[in-house]
């Protein structure tokens, strides 16, 4: 990320817009659609005509309803369409889903063009007609491909051509584990998920059933088709739901139809290789692959083809091992393992999406190495850096300017290098199925040993130095992130999986072992009588009525997840055991320096011996023969496997606005469907015990309190109750998003600016008690944050350190992340009501923000609202003098 790539001082216009109040205060501002689009080709190789797809932001009051649309460029124009993401309180767009057919570009080459409503009545040259036919099956004719649904088990579609079918049968996928075939337990329907002038998105979800009917995972398959186009996008998410399976094929099998003798591969180097008859690639390796048993190094471009049929894959190394076959007339992806013998452990929660593009056409080599390049370096359609602020749909941010605030956007730019590089040291941890775009930790407590769960959000960093810069180099990390969050670091059921997913495998595995001679221990009982009640009653008698009463309401959380009462008694006895580890885990002083140590010190409690943990050594065995690995290379995990909610699902860290902001920049439905999940999960769970939590410890006078546990759920809420706003189908979740951050503020404002335990609950607190003053205007919320912001600036910066120090109590060290996270809330604070003691502090905070780092969860920290901060300082230096 180099800081010379920053634009020129935005226009003086853009710096007054700027300065105007934002939120429900600000003038509504109708004008006529202009917007700038800029499309780079960044593949190295010629580009042919391709469809492209953006979200574009809107100032307030520009447009109501979407008109037929056009993209004009020095005299050329090009149909385009929209589609509303997003929408202001006043019901206008906030963010337009643009998409139009770009033209060839050169290796290299820049199409400058604007967005404007069309001049013209005429629809887009072209056919993209869609029919319903019997037993819902759909039909849709683009023209240059006709596209039939299939409904049969693992069936998805067949295809013909103008000249003829291009798949001699349905396109089939294929999810088998060692246990064998996951199969769908009923035909899933298709349905039309969105209709546009230029293309058509069809959507079908599989529940996968194992070998006793038992659902244990979705299967999720998007398919869109393009109008005159005989290009197909297809996208698949698989999400386990239950269980622990030895995955050993995840693939897509195509019956290409008449295929010849020939096959067709493009090479790293830019070769083509054209081979008779069948053909493996397998991407084993992050840095080789393995193409007819000859090792090749880089990475395959993941395109093959055999006539009629061309496929590409998106990622094909980030996804390895990842494998390519052609066997007579099948050509079959494997998405992993992709090599016979192999098998990866997929745990319950486990998600990934991975995108195949097709082409109904007879392959040629400039089109082969057109699209492999595409696929590597995809187009990126974008506004300007001043549109994106102008809009005001992504905040107040601050212009990136060259030469001002220098330091600033160096060393930003520098961290994020460093943070992003840090991906590609470790491909066990850093490429695959499982582990790609994560940062690895073990440098801190055990608690954050393993993959780093994107705490505090480093893609919005990358987002917003995007929308900032209008650099498409800061949207691709963030958009890789984003997916990541939204496959992996998700749950299926929208809660967050956190850092201690690595610590918790060791947990769940004695825990294990409690739980069999737990179950053994109640079967010997008066209670025994193989009901779950007679559990509970057990569990009554030995612990106590309050206990029994926590069980069942866990059992009930599991229960609305799709557990079956069978495997509710199972996990009654794995909630026992692992609450029992977690609770003799607090006792081990002083802590546990590796996981190898905390598993042999658990082995020494009584409680845990007199249930069968005598030995860390050969209790693991097992362990290390199903993950792989052993104490000196512990493998890392992203789901988490405790058996008690409230200890697996924790949302304290997790922050969903970068990906909000990737669906927004792209239109992507799986990212909309993830965070609003996450929202949902707030609103049911997470934000009821947060503020049950924080009102009990607040009302039993303990002394500090952890604020960020409704804090954080404010800061999510309101970007999730900007992307519902005023959306079909999402009335009730919005209403519901709203009245949550009304009760996290009072909760908040409840609390006095002294009891709050430190700077990372203050910060957060400071950053959602603006926002929502921002949605609303709120009095009570500008009066508490306002409390909160001049104590903390006059009892807790060290001036000596030029940072805020972490803990409000005693001597604590300081640190440049605290001031990431408080100088925005202290800069609004200061925007409201100026107080002179505050404002010295936040001047000189700020001059000492800017630091190198390459950890991520202190790059979060250190910039995530630092774009915003300076907005605000900007402003006040205008008028402070």
């Amino acid at each position: 990320m180099r800081p010379d790539r920053l634009p020129a001082p935005a226009a003086a216009l853009l710096a007054a817009f700027l300065l105007l109040p934002t939120g429900p205060a600000r003038a509504q501002q109708a004008g006529a659609l202009d917007a700038p689009i800029v499309l780079e080709e960044r593949s190295g190789a010629d580009q042919p005509a391709l469809p492209v797809v953006f979200g574009l932001p809107l100032p307030a009051g520009t447009l109501k309803d979407v008109p037929p649309l056009e993209v004009r460029s020095e005299g050329r124009v090009l149909p385009a369409a929209g589609e509303a993401l997003s929408r202001w309180e006043d019901g206008s767009i906030r963010w337009l889903r643009v998409e139009f057919v770009a033209p060839p570009l050169a290796a290299g080459g820049v199409f400058r063009a604007s967005l404007r409503p069309r001049s013209a009545a005429e629809p887009p040259d072209g056919t993209l007609e869609l029919q319903r036919g019997e037993s819902g099956v759909l039909r849709v004719d683009t023209g240059a491909v006709r596209f039939r649904t299939a409904a049969g088990a693992g069936e998805l579609f067949r295809l013909d051509g103008p000249n003829g079918p291009v798949l001699a049968g349905p396109a089939v996928s294929r999810v088998t584990t060692a246990a064998g075939e996951l199969r769908p337990v009923a035909a899933a329907a298709w349905e039309v998920e969105r209709s546009g002038e230029l293309s058509l998105d069809l959507k079908r979800i599989d529940e996968l059933g194992d070998d006793q009917g038992r659902i244990v995972a979705l299967l999720t398959t998007r398919v869109r088709l393009f109008r005159g186009s005989d290009l197909i996008r297809l996208q698949q998410s698989l999400d386990l739901l239950a269980g622990v399976h030895r995955l050993r094929s995840w693939r897509l099998e195509l019956p290409a139809a008449g295929p010849g003798r020939r096959t067709w591969a493009p090479l790293p180097d830019g070769r083509l290789s054209v081979r008779r008859g069948d053909a493996e690639v397998i991407q084993a390796e992050a840095d080789a692959f393995r193409f007819q048993g000859r090792e090749i190094a880089g990475a395959f471009p993941g395109v093959v083809a055999v006539a009629p049929l061309t496929v590409g894959v998106v990622g094909f190394r980030d996804l390895l091992p990842t494998s390519a076959a052609r066997r007579g007339d099948l050509l079959t992806i494997d998405f992993a393992p992709g090599r016979p013998g192999a098998e990866l452990v997929l745990e319950e929660g486990f998600g990934r999406t991975v995108e195949v593009w097709l082409r109904a056409a007879p392959p040629r080599a400039t089109d082969l190495q057109a699209l492999a390049a595409r696929l590597a370096a995809p187009p990126r359609p974008h506004a300007t850096a001043e549109w994106y602020l102008a809009s005001g749909a992504v905040g107040a941010l601050a212009a990136a300017r060259a030469g001002e605030d220098a330091a600033f956007e160096e060393r930003l730019a520098q961290s994020a290098d460093r943070v992003l590089a840090a991906r590609e040291r470790d491909p066990a941890h850093h490429f695959g199925l499982l582990h790609f775009g994560d940062f690895q930790d073990g440098e801190h407590s055990l608690a954050y040993a393993g993959p780093l769960q994107q705490e505090y959000d480093p893609g919005v960093v990358l987002i917003r130095q995007f929308l900032r810069t209008g650099d498409p180099d800061w949207l691709d990390p963030a958009l890789e992130l984003a997916w990541h969050y939204a496959d992996v670091d998700l749950t299926p059921q929208g809660g967050a999986f956190q850092h201690r997913a690595t610590q918790h495998h060791v947990d769940a595995w004695i825990a294990g072992i409690l739980a069999r001679s737990l179950a053994d221990e109640y079967r010997a009982s008066p209670q025994a009588d193989g009901t779950l009640a007679g559990e509970l009653a057990w569990a009554e008698a030995n612990w106590g009525a309050e206990a029994a009463a926590t069980l069942a309401d866990w059992l009930d959380e599991e229960r609305a997840r799709g557990l079956a009462e069978a495997e509710l008694q199972e996990r009654l006895f794995e909630m026992v055991g692992f609450h029992m580890v977690r609770k003799m885990a607090e006792r081990l002083e002083p802590p546990a320096r590796s996981l190898r140590e905390y598993a042999e010190r658990l082995s020494s409690f009584p409680e845990a011996r007199r249930r069968g943990y005598t030995d860390a050594q050969a209790a693991f065995q097992d362990f290390f023969a199903l993950y792989g690995g052993s104490w000196d290379e512990f493998p890392a995990f992203h789901t988490d496997p405790g058996a008690v909610p409230d200890e697996r699902h924790q949302s304290g860290h997790a922050v969903v606005e970068g990906l909000a902001l990737a669906h927004l920049l792209t239109g992507e439905a799986r990212l909309r469907e993830r965070a609003l999940a996450f929202g949902a999960h707030h609103v049911r769970r997470e934000v009821p015990r947060a503020i049950a939590a924080l009102v009990e410890r607040r009302d039993e006078n303990a002394e500090l309190l952890h604020t960020r546990t409704a804090a954080w759920p404010l800061v999510n809420l309101d970007v999730l109750a900007d992307l519902s706003c005023g959306m079909p189908g999402e009335e009730s979740l919005h209403a519901d998003l709203l009245a949550a951050m009304r009760d996290c503020v009072a909760v908040l404002a409840s609390v006095p600016a002294d009891r709050v335990r430190s700077s990372i609950h203050a910060g957060i607190t400071l950053e959602g008690l603006a926002r929502w003053h921002r949605r609303t205007g709120d009095p009570v919320a500008a009066a508490c944050l306002t409390d909160l912001a001049r104590y903390w600036a006059k009892t807790q910066y060290d001036w000596q350190e030029h940072a805020f120090r972490y803990r409000a109590e005693g001597p604590t060290e300081a640190y440049p992340g605290m001031s990431g996270l408080v100088l925005y809330g202290l800069a609004y604070a200061e925007s409201l009501e100026h107080d002179e003691d505050l404002w010295a502090v936040i001047e000189d905070a700020w001059q000492h923000l800017p630091q190198r780092t390459g950890y991520a969860k202190a790059f979060a920290m250190l910039y995530r609202t630092a774009p915003l901060a300076l907005e605000r300082l900007r402003n006040l230096r205008s008028i402070r003098p």
